[in-house]
């Protein structure tokens, strides 16, 4: 990988994983399953920020 093991790489990756496991629904002649997960890290929300920062300035 590109970046060096270490502390910082740890507080920039690592992921906070938010969501629900899959639910099966079965409802006799129609069955579905509905699962999300999200991994969430520190770069990602500095990514929506910068992102939001550019689209407002348009």
């Amino acid at each position: 990988m590109a970046f060096p093991k270490g502390p910082v790489k740890n507080f920039f990756f690592s992921a906070l994983k938010v969501g629900f496991d899959a639910v099966n629904v079965n409802l006799g002649f129609f069955s579905f399953t509905i699962g999300l997960y999200l991994n969430i890290t520190v770069l990602t929300i500095i990514f929506i920020f910068i992102l939001m920062y550019l689209l407002h300035k348009i």
